[in-house]
């Protein structure tokens, strides 16, 4: 069984911006916090994104877009989420669960189900703001008008 788990290079008294998991066929993945603004209409979202290779879009996973949704929400939803897909890959979410643990697919007109793409480039540069967000230990701020 592979094991989900923080990024290592996350600080020990905070909880992680990102998670790894494996799936079945061997692939890398982290499930990554980010946010689209340091302001208080910054939006929250967990992306699951490939490790290496030469991919050019993740999946969104959800959007917190909530007057409520926090940092600590999105964290808890990424952590939440990567134990899911492990599970998911390790074949150990039962016969009840769902096929595909994606919270929010597309369903194409043949009833396939595909993931929200984003592209890596967006995804990083929000990531980068979730970290300095996450570092300051605050709430967004409002803008002065």
């Amino acid at each position: 069984m592979s094991a989900t788990k923080p990024n290592s290079q996350q600080a020990a008294d905070s909880e992680p911006l990102e998670y790894t998991y494996t799936t079945w066929d061997g692939e890398a993945r982290k499930v990554q916090v980010a946010v689209d603004s340091i302001d208080l209409t910054g939006a929250w979202s967990v992306y699951d994104v490939p490790v290496g290779g030469q991919h050019t879009h993740g999946w969104l996973v959800e959007r917190l877009d909530g007057h409520d949704d926090k940092l600590p929400k999105a964290t808890g939803l990424a952590r939440e989420y990567a134990a899911d897909q492990q599970r998911f890959h390790d074949g150990e979410r039962g016969d009840q669960a769902k096929a595909d643990p994606l919270s929010r697919p597309i369903v194409d007109e043949q009833g396939k189900r595909h993931p929200v793409e984003a592209p890596l480039a967006e995804i990083r540069k929000h990531v980068v703001l979730a970290r300095l967000q996450a570092a300051s230990k605050s709430d967004p701020q409002p803008i002065a008008a």
